[in-house]
């Protein structure tokens, strides 16, 4: 009776164990309240999930070639103006308690609604909606990740090719 009781005991628990461990684990929106207003401050773009810099000198390593420090400054340079993005441009996004947000400014998108699924902030104006992620939210800062998927010129580095690239923008508002 006692190893009946027992046994029942021992496998109660790690039923118990796997059930809990079981459970979806989607991505939850980081800590912190959306709802207001949120000033654009900053921002820095990445290739391939790696810094402008970090990808070229991958880059021409796997072309058999060494870049100097100067040309890698040049290549960033040429990159960020090619992207044209002005990371403190005074944009203003306001994200209303009822699902409503509204922006200004240079690189704003206008108006709409604003939902969040997981880590995922979908604006939607009329007919378009766009997803971002949210990789940092807190009661001062919002971070949200754009990407795209784009094809590069390699000339810059000497070779007569191009690659395909995914771009990421990461824009870093902080709360009005």
């Amino acid at each position: 009776m006692y190893l009946t009781k027992r046994l029942f005991y021992i496998l109660t628990l790690i039923s118990f164990t796997v059930l809990i461990s079981c459970q979806d684990d989607e991505e939850a929106v980081p800590e912190g309240d959306i709802v207001g207003s949120w000033r654009q401050v900053d921002g820095e773009f990445t290739f391939n999930d790696l810094s402008i810099r970090e990808y070229y000198r991958d880059l021409a390593q796997r072309a058999g070639l060494t870049l100097s420090e100067d040309e890698l400054d040049v290549l960033e340079a040429q990159a960020e103006q090619d992207l044209n993005v002005n990371f403190d441009d005074g944009t203003i996004y306001e994200f209303g308690a009822d699902g409503s947000f509204a922006s200004n400014g240079p690189s704003s998108i206008g108006q709409g609604t604003w939902t969040t699924n997981g880590d995922q902030l979908v604006l939607t104006d009329g007919t378009n909606s766009t997803s971002r992620t949210i990789t940092n939210l807190s009661n001062s800062e919002l971070r949200l990740l754009f990407e795209d998927n784009r094809t590069i010129d390699l000339s810059r580095i000497g070779l007569s090719s191009t690659e395909p690239v995914k771009i990421g923008i990461i824009l870093t508002f902080n709360k009005q």
